[in-house]
Order: C-alpha cells, then sequence, then structure tokens
C-alpha cells in the first residue's frame, strides 16, 4: 500500500512539473502573440494619426485589413502545424 502511495505521489509531482512547464511555455506564446498584435495596432494607429486625406486614411485601412488577414493565415498555419506534430505523437 505505501509503494502504491508513493508511486501515486512520484507520478503527480512529475506530471504537475510537466503541466507547470507547458504553462510556462503557453503563458510566453500568449505575450508574444499580445507583444505583436499590440506592436501591429501602435503601426496603424501611427498611419492613421499622419493621415492627411481620406484616400490615405482609406490605404491605412487597406494595409491593417492585409496584415490582419495575413496574420489570421499564419495562426491557421501553426495551428494545422501544432496539430500534425500532435498527431505524429499519438501514433508513436
Amino acid at each position: 500500500m505505501k509503494l502504491l502511495a508513493i508511486s501515486f505521489l512520484l507520478w503527480t509531482s512529475a506530471s504537475a512539473f510537466s503541466v507547470e512547464g507547458d504553462l510556462e511555455a503557453h503563458k510566453k506564446m500568449q505575450i508574444d502573440e499580445m507583444s505583436a498584435r499590440i506592436a501591429e495596432l501602435e503601426k496603424g494607429k501611427a498611419c492613421v494619426a499622419a493621415a492627411t486625406t481620406k484616400e490615405a486614411l482609406q490605404a491605412c485601412r487597406k494595409q491593417m485589413k492585409s496584415e490582419r488577414e495575413d496574420r489570421k493565415e499564419a495562426n491557421i498555419d501553426d495551428r494545422i502545424k501544432k496539430l500534425q506534430d500532435k498527431k505524429a505523437n499519438m501514433t508513436k
């Protein structure tokens, strides 16, 4: 019985460390994504602030939309890659 309790404790503490490592990696990824988004917004804000005509403002909006679509496409590609990696690890 003691052996069972000790093995359970060792197993749960080992899994807690792996979850904590995953948490730190996940937090870093989210912070990096937020920083990139903030930089993108600041760039758009600077463009809008510098616009002197309606056409310049429209060009800013078009550029921001294009960058947003590119970011969405990159996020989808990242998700696909992660799912493919996960699937490959499941079959091993």
